[in-house]
Order: C-alpha cells, then sequence, then structure tokens
C-alpha cells in the first residue's frame, strides 16, 4: 500500500476488504495502514479506503 502508482495503491485497499470479509481479526493490525490511506492525495484511493 506504499506504492507510488495511485492504481496499485487503489487495488491494494480494495484487496484489504476482501481479506476482511473473510477474516475479521485481520482488520485490527491493519487498520493504521488503512486510515492513512484516507488521506492519499489520489482520490480514487481515499474513495476506495
Amino acid at each position: 500500500m506504499t506504492s507510488t502508482k495511485p492504481y496499485i495503491r487503489k487495488r491494494a485497499v480494495l484487496l484489504l476488504y476482501k481479506v476482511f470479509l473473510n477474516n475479521p481479526d485481520a482488520l485490527k493490525p491493519a487498520f493504521p495502514r488503512l486510515r492513512e490511506k484516507l488521506e492519499d492525495p489520489d482520490p480514487g484511493v481515499q474513495a476506495a479506503a
């Protein structure tokens, strides 16, 4: 989720969503990174978060 390409960051956030659906316990350790993506400069990444 630290790629310089917005498309890659967006896809990573969307993939996390699918992981959380199958394994809700994974949300707690990944939450700080996901929160960072809410402040991403790219609107597509923000929307995915």
